[in-house]
């Protein structure tokens, strides 16, 4: 049978998941710790799926390592936006909270749900301030007993109010006022650290602001709703946006503080509270910013256990910074400052800066600027007061696009090249965001199986800008990859660059080779290699005729060594139109007479539609750089479908096979193959390789195996199929198509097919994340995904052989042959027939049975002639489809015995089945090892069955069967058990 072995899943090029920058915004962080499990929980407000503003966390461990690379998503996504998180850490699990907008006024409310730390959502949403009390900022503190307290401004008109709500698991009260004094705005519950417990009540530190601004508390006992005290303390300057934690034995307080400074920015300022009796111990506060740190806008404060940890968003020489520092206080000593430190920013802007800590521990969160032109959030630990991550690190991620592979075989091994976006983080991939993307080029050897070599992709190119559509070709002269490349990293256009690499994956070239850098841009190289002269061919689309939508071929041969050996170019086409800027725009091919052929699609400026239709030209040039085609030659007469569409070529002899996609009839889109001889002239009529219900076929590509060529395509932008083509013949394999891989969920690009000793394909799949409760959106990133094809073989199961007529030895016999195919795709080959002696595997006799093919499935019978021995003995009768890629015939195996049978001989095989003959009577004694059933039959020379015995054997004991007298003749003997043959065929001839 044919077997067509296609892996049933798609296997990763580069199986490990690099995390990216998370694409569009990500603000307003918070973090808890859960110091049972040693992780944090950090949420933010995310922009990154276009429906509004929502909230997604992760988990984060000690070690800094990112638990949920993909962010778990918490919001439910009823209103337009929801903002301002925080979290909590209560009892062994996490209380999240936001704000929730409508997209009408008066509409803001907070909710909140539980997440267990193994980041599950373990209640319903529900609402903890309702509608009606427009809630801004808020803070929120526990007490051991779980009770939460949530303080939040109340932002009516003009009138800023502060009010409190007590939560209990889901249970939450009516809201409280907390301080609401009409000639005040108490404001800024900024942070999560604007709320504390200090054994016995809740604190709340506020900013006021009514005819002077200071600094403000009031203390509350659990469940309470009206405060127990309630402090006021005002200084020169303003204060603003104090906080406040709890530990050794003090309520220590931060501020900024102007009354040193002019302008918006202000110093750092300190005050401590007795917890016993809530006394002021620092009158005027105690100033404890490091010098030059005179420009900070806002703070926020943590207790470790041993240490208060405060943060500040600071600006320094004009340079804004994220600093921290460790301090060292109680009731009994004045804050001082243990040590202090900065991460530099790239770039300003108001944030919430997220602090948590507990035992040692401490992470603080903020939002960032520096890789992709939007926030991510990042953070740094202390561990016992000592700075971890001295730049930081990035919390919020998406995983790595790639895109555009190429892929060569190199006899005993794939190598395959993309382009990555794993250091830009740039996930909206489009052809003219290329100007402003940081892709790089990476590439990894593969074996024969699909598994990675390398246990990291290579770094081909990641120098700054964009590096984009590789093209890689094989030099087995000196044995070595050689990789091509558009690239922008001179920041103006992009040029063209190679770089060598051998097989055991080390790059050769420390300094890419710069292929061209004409004016203008150069881009979407394809390379090959010339085994005579050690030439690499490399050709592109080339601007520099400065006409924004118009293009040529150039090409330029590099020598072996890595010297370029034409510095400005060969101008292969004449200057035409480009509709759209995407890749895989010319194809390279070396050709069976030495040239290079060039294919490039060129729009019809005669038709309206010229943009979206166009043809294909080609061109050769010979390894002397002499153009053989100037300008190009036509070489379809259909148009090609949108954007150009795409084509193979494979090579049958000296014949050029193109396969394309014709969209002529603006209808349907069919693949097509035109045969082309070596001076691009067709040789043949068009093979339509699909039929015309068929529709939308994009991105042909093909590879050559013997005489078999595989087409692969992608059927409207989502499955893979594609055709097995038997050239000689003129022949499409069935079935009709092969499935690659269907799935009608998931976009896959224009496929990269390369083969080896298997089919190998390797091709871009849009593989989304859902993300619920987000109906119908799917996140996407492209990855580059492998599938193997095997090599198709033929099997067939014999059944039966039997013998015409009476043979005498020496002379020529017929045959008649009865067998089965068991495969799924029929073969346009004839079968083929060997008889083989096993004692000198001599072939004795060898045929092709031209016309007789088999369907798939179906029984089939044939007769051959062939010479009987002259000698007794036991042959072997072999059939199969020889294919032209078979290095061992596939099929089954019949005994064929030719005996002179006299009295008193015995026979006896290898398995337990002894057979005489005495008195014309076959006996067969049997001694059986388990218990199965056997069968006995014997044929007359024409066929008809002259006896026929059936028995269950029993282990251990001797059976003897005997048959009836026979004549002299020629007899065929049949044994089998359990449905399957046991001797096969045995051949009596009785003298």
């Amino acid at each position: 049978m044919w077997a067509l072995l296609i892996s049933s899943l798609p296997f990763l090029i580069d199986p490990s998941n690099v995390p990216v920058p998370a694409w569009e915004r990500q603000v307003q962080s918070s973090c808890a710790y859960d110091s049972i499990n040693g992780i944090w929980l950090v949420v933010w407000t995310d922009l990154r799926y276009g429906y509004g503003w929502e909230i997604v966390g992760t988990r984060v461990d000690t070690t800094g390592r990112i638990l949920d690379t993909l962010g778990i998503w918490v919001g439910p996504r009823e209103h337009w936006t929801q903002d301002w998180p925080r979290v909590i850490y209560v009892n062994g699990n996490f209380l999240i909270t936001w704000r929730d907008v409508g997209q009408e006024s008066q509409t803001e409310k907070i909710e909140g749900v539980w997440i267990s730390p193994q980041g599950e959502i373990i209640s319903p949403y529900f609402d903890i301030v309702p509608e009606g009390y427009k809630p801004s900022y808020y803070s929120l503190s526990a007490d051991p007993n779980g009770n939460i307290l949530l303080v939040f401004q109340s932002s009516n008109w003009n009138d800023w109010d502060l009010y409190g709500v007590w939560v209990q698991g889901t249970t939450v009260s009516a809201p409280f006022p907390i301080m609401n004094r009409d000639d005040w705005r108490e404001r800024f519950p900024y942070f999560t650290h604007c709320v504390t417990y200090d054994g016995s009540e809740f604190v709340i530190s506020y900013q006021y602001w009514g005819w002077w601004d200071g600094i403000g508390y009031s203390f509350i006992s659990p469940l309470s709703t009206v405060p127990s005290d309630t402090q006021n303390w005002n200084y020169a300057g303003y204060q603003k946006a104090p906080v406040v934690a709890y530990g050794n034995n003090i309520i220590l307080t931060a501020w900024s503080d102007t009354r040193n400074t002019s302008g918006t920015g202000g110093e750092i300022f300190v005050q401590r509270i007795r917890a016993s009796d809530n006394a002021l111990l620092d009158t005027n506060g105690i100033l404890i910013s490091p010098s030059g740190w005179n420009e900070v806008d806002y703070v926020n404060i943590a207790f470790d256990g041993t240490y208060f940890i405060i943060i500040a968003y600071l600006k320094i020489n004009g340079k804004w910074n994220i600093g921290y520092l460790v301090v060292s206080a109680s009731d009994l000593s004045l804050p001082s400052v243990v040590s202090s430190g900065l991460i530099s920013l790239p770039s300003q802007g108001e944030e919430i800066y997220a602090i948590s800590g507990a035992k040692g521990h401490v992470l603080f969160c903020w939002r960032d600027y520096r890789v992709n032109s939007m926030y991510d959030i990042y953070g740094a630990r202390l561990k016992n007061g000592i700075l971890l991550d001295t730049s930081g690190f990035r919390i919020t991620h998406d995983y790595q696009t790639q895109r555009t592979p190429s892929a060569v075989f190199d006899g005993k091994r794939y190598f395959v090249v993309w382009c990555d976006n794993r250091n830009s983080g740039d996930l909206n991939f489009s052809y003219t965001s290329l100007l402003w993307s940081d892709w790089d080029i990476y590439g990894i050897r593969v074996d024969t199986l699909g598994n990675p070599i390398d246990a990291k992709p290579i770094e081909i190119a990641v120098a700054d800008g964009p590096q984009f559509s590789p093209s890689v070709t094989y030099n087995d002269v000196s044995g070595e990859y050689f990789v091509t490349w558009m690239d922008r990293r001179n920041g103006v256009d992009f040029d063209i660059y190679g770089v060598r690499i051998d097989t055991n994956g080390i790059v050769k070239d420390t300094a890419p080779i710069l292929i061209s850098s004409a004016s203008y841009d150069q881009r979407f190289p394809d390379v090959i290699f010339d085994p005579v002269f050690n030439y690499y061919f490399v050709a592109w689309e080339d601007f520099r005729a400065g006409e924004l939508q118009k293009t040529q071929i150039y090409g330029a041969r590099v020598a072996g060594t890595g010297v370029v050996l034409d510095p400005n170019g060969i101008p292969i086409s004449d200057l035409h139109t480009l509709y759209d800027a995407t890749p895989n725009k010319l194809t390279l091919h070396y050709t069976p007479d030495g040239n290079y052929l060039s294919i490039w699609w060129k729009g019809d400026s005669s038709n309206p539609n010229y943009g979206a239709f166009a043809h294909l030209y080609g061109a050769r040039v010979n390894p002397q750089g002499i153009v053989l085609d100037p300008g190009g030659k036509r070489l379809t007469g259909d148009s090609l479908s949108w954007e150009g569409g795409a084509w193979s070529v494979t090579f049958e002899d000296t014949t050029i096979l193109l396969v394309y996609e014709d969209a002529s009839s603006f209808a349907n889109i069919e693949l097509k193959l035109l045969p082309l001889s070596l001076n691009l002239t067709p040789v043949d009529t068009v093979i339509n390789i699909t039929r015309s219900y068929e529709i939308s076929e994009m991105g042909p590509t093909g590879a050559r195996i013997s005489q078999y060529h595989f087409i692969l395509y992608t059927l409207d932008w989502h499955d893979l199929e594609g055709y097995f083509i038997h050239y000689p013949t003129r022949t499409i394999l069935g079935p009709y198509p092969v499935a690659v891989y269907p799935r009608s969920d998931e976009w896959v690009d224009r496929p990269v097919l390369c083969g080896g000793n298997k089919g190998f394909m390797a091709y871009i799949s849009q593989k989304g994340f859902l993300v619920p409760p987000s109906p119908g959106y799917i996140r996407s990133f492209w990855r580059v995904f492998g599938k193997f094809i095997e090599i198709p073989t033929v099997n067939l199961a014999l059944t039966e052989i039997f013998m015409q007529g009476q043979p005498t030895p020496g002379d020529s016999q017929v045959f008649q042959i009865s067998g089965a195919n068991l495969g799924n795709i029929t073969s346009p080959t004839p079968l083929h027939f060997e008889i083989v002696d096993t004692f000198t595997n001599n072939i004795l006799f060898t045929t092709e049975k031209e016309g007789e093919r088999v369907i798939p499935g179906d029984n089939f019978v044939v007769n051959i002639k062939a010479l009987i021995p002259s000698q007794s003995g036991e042959y072997i009768v072999k059939v199969w489809h020889k294919l032209p890629f078979d290095t061992e015939p596939v099929n089954d195996t019949l005994i064929l015995s030719l005996t002179e049978i006299k009295e008193g001989f015995s026979f006896s095989d290898k398995k337990g089945i002894q057979m005489e003959l005495r008195d014309r009577r076959i006996s067969l004694l049997v001694l059986s090892s388990d218990s199965r059933r056997i069968k006995i039959e014997l044929f007359d020379p024409v066929g008809r069955k002259r006896w026929s015995v059936s028995d269950m054997l029993v282990p251990g004991t001797l059976h003897t069967f005997t048959s009836p007298e026979l004549l002299r003749g020629v007899y065929f003997l049949k044994v089998s058990e359990g449905g399957k043959m046991r001797l096969k065929s045995k051949v009596l001839v009785i003298k």
